[in-house]
């Protein structure tokens, strides 16, 4: 193994297929510095949903920065892994098999060497990442998940740690240096004070990186998972879903400190953290301790997705980057799960006047919140409510920050219901203020008023409307008598108009028959 995998850059050992072709799973095998992972995708989407996931911390890249090679330990503990997880790639009628490497083969003398090995072994090419290559597929994870996003995205791996500029979802100047948390134990002799020196001292050779960089600071990568996971264990918080956890940059730079100064023995005691971390933590830590001093940004964001994600949305066409990756995620459980066609649609058209126009809420909430209106109908009648706030409120989403979880799974536990405050709703509820709170509590109501009026019939829906007309709240049924009004209809109206404090409501049928009205008082 003598040639250096930097000659491989840009090189392709065979044609890499395009998966726009291919309509089917996607495998991603991401070989990275400390561990090899396999994703499988179910298919090229907006929104790529996972269907199996599983990693060997193998430490390639560990002794790199002595020997300049990698690790003959990782390379012997990696090559069956990937064997299996190509037998599994084909086992599970995989249209695509990606291999990816990343920092330690490609700054490796023996790198290519390597890649010769591994492609023998699985039978597909490897695509080996240049620095400017993995730091753009790490944005475009994080753009999967934010994709406004705005400030510094950083993608800390085993080897090197990418940067990336974010201007409202747009990527700025990117680059990568050698602040692994492998690397960097190898350049300070695992001295933690020597890798503080070494991490400010190599952060100071970008002459773009500073507090000028602003916004917030978007972090992707396994190590700093886990410091947020220590946050959220330290602090009991609720909702243990990393993918829009967010913190105040003192706040995180607080941890990280905490973090970086503990002993193996200290980690091993701590739930939240990883056992095969505790080596490295501390040095992962100590970067995003210079980087926070360096950047002062408003906020650090963390992101669950990375290069694998940032992969497909590399290969998308740029009208489906533009979507919003909510209402992908929403339409498409609509679609597949639900009883009736296009009953979303209806909903949101049938709460526009009172949450668009007089209460300004959300539109993309509102809009999410209707075409999930009917997302546990399949359950239990006594369980529907749990089922849909526990659903909404962990669900895989992209796009969406704690609180917009909270209220989703908010508004349809009282759509299903309940009255949003028992024990159970009780993790929901603390994500959100007192105002938000009762919004998810009057468009839930609102959704169980609509259900009721229509029985999930859009076209029937679609007839009918709800107004607030000063201190009345009214609905139209159709003006022919094809819906009569009922006691449940009433019922439920009067909920709702008590809950907008509004003083009366009425249900009448369109003025073609003459109105046909029953006031009652709210």
């Amino acid at each position: 193994m003598t040639s250096k995998v930097s000659e491989l850059q840009g090189a392709r050992p065979r044609a890499r297929r395009d998966s726009r072709r291919f309509k089917g799973r996607i495998a991603v095998v991401d070989i990275g510095s400390n561990s090899i992972r396999l994703v499988v995708f179910d298919r090229l989407s907006r929104v790529p949903v996972p269907v199996f996931n599983e990693r060997v911390i193998c430490g390639l890249g560990k002794g790199l920065a002595a020997t300049g090679r990698v690790s003959e330990e990782g390379v012997a503990l990696a090559l069956p892994n990937l064997l299996r997880f190509a037998r599994l790639a084909q086992a599970m009628e995989v249209a695509d098999l990606v291999l990816l490497a990343t920092a330690a083969v490609r700054d490796a003398a023996n790198g290519a060497d390597f890649v010769t090995a591994v492609e023998k072994t699985c039978g597909a090419a490897v695509r080996v990442l240049d620095g400017a290559q993995e730091a753009t597929l790490a944005a475009y994870g994080v753009l999967v998940g934010a994709p406004k996003a705005n400030g510094l995205a950083g993608d800390l791996g085993g080897g090197s740690l990418e940067l990336i500029e974010l201007n409202q979802g747009r990527l700025g100047r990117r680059v990568t240096v050698p602040l692994g948390p492998l690397r960097l134990m190898d350049a300070s002799d695992s001295d933690r004070e020597r890798a503080a020196e070494i991490v400010t001292e190599t952060l100071a050779t970008v002459p773009w990186l500073g507090p000028n960089t602003g916004g917030d600071f978007h972090a992707v990568g396994g190590a700093w998972r886990n410091l947020a996971r220590v946050h959220m264990e330290q602090g009991n918080y609720p909702l243990h879903v990393i993918q829009g956890y967010t913190l105040d940059a003192q706040s995180a730079l607080d941890v990280a400190a905490v973090i970086a100064q503990q002993g193996r023995r200290s980690l091993a005691k701590m739930n939240a953290v990883s056992r095969r971390r505790v080596e490295t933590l501390p040095f992962a830590a100590i970067t995003l301790c210079g980087l926070l001093r360096m950047l002062q940004p408003d906020r650090i964001v963390f992101s669950a997705f990375g290069l694998r994600e940032g992969l497909l949305y590399e290969r998308l066409s740029r009208g489906e980057r533009a979507k919003d990756p909510l209402l992908v995620t929403a339409e498409e459980i609509s679609r597949r799960e639900g009883r009736f066609p296009h009953l979303g649609d209806a909903l949101l058209t049938w709460c526009r006047s009172i949450f668009l126009e007089q209460r300004k809420l959300e539109p993309r909430l509102l809009a999410a919140a209707c075409h999930l209106a009917d997302v546990a109908w399949r359950e239990h009648p006594d369980y529907r409510a749990r089922q849909a706030l526990n659903r909404l409120l962990y669900y895989p989403y992209a796009g969406l920050d704690h609180p917009g979880r909270a209220f989703l799974a908010l508004s349809a536990y009282q759509r299903y219901g309940s009255s949003g405050d028992d024990e159970l709703a009780a993790p929901a509820r603390s994500l959100l203020t007192p105002v938000q709170q009762q919004e998810a509590k009057l468009l839930g109501l609102a959704l169980r008023l609509a259900i009721s009026v229509c029985g999930g019939a859009a076209p029937i829906l679609e007839r009918t409307s709800l107004e607030a007309d000063g201190g009345t709240l009214r609905l139209t049924l159709p003006a022919d008598g094809e819906l009569p009004p009922g006691d449940a209809l009433q019922r439920r109206l009067t909920a709702l108009a008590q809950a907008m404090n509004l003083a009366g409501t009425e249900i009448r049928q369109g003025e073609e028959d003459g109105p046909f009205s029953s006031t009652a008082a709210a």
